[in-house]
């Protein structure tokens, strides 16, 4: 359906669907191979939704939760930046990511990619472009 909002506003050609749905087939046939179980996301985990109470302790805000793979939100966590070594060591040495995490999370980055593209603009059409291209060629 985003493929479809994003040709319909003009910010994909023909070609650009075309590779997206190579890529989607990739993505449709790892993920099948990949036993998970649900969880409850943030849905919109970036540095701007995060900050410390009083006591230290880490609060998430601004939630778009959702169940769905744990690695949803690690991926989604890159796009912006904002979190440090010592965040994904902390994760890893918790929680570690499976054989194979590096390519999926791809996966999450494109979803949250073309979901800004669809929102605002062509400034995300290039990013897009480029993780289709890496997931088309793994």
């Amino acid at each position: 359906m985003l493929d479809r909002a994003l040709t319909h506003k003009g910010l994909w050609t023909a070609a650009d669907h075309t590779r997206y749905l190579a890529a989607r087939a990739k993505i449709v046939a790892a993920l099948a191979k990949r036993a998970s179980q649900p969880v409850l996301l943030h849905g919109d985990l970036w540095s701007g939704n995060f900050m410390f109470t009083a006591n230290g302790q880490p609060a998430l805000i601004d939630p778009a939760a959702l169940y769905g793979d744990r690695e949803f939100d690690i991926g989604i966590t890159t796009v912006f930046g904002g979190f440090n070594d010592r965040f994904y060591q902390a994760y890893a040495a918790d929680l570690p990511l499976e054989p194979g995490a590096g390519k999926r999370l791809d996966f999450y980055r494109l979803y949250l990619l073309m979901v800004h593209l669809d929102k605002f603009g062509s400034s995300y059409a290039r990013p897009v472009s480029q993780l289709l291209g890496r997931i088309i060629a793994d």
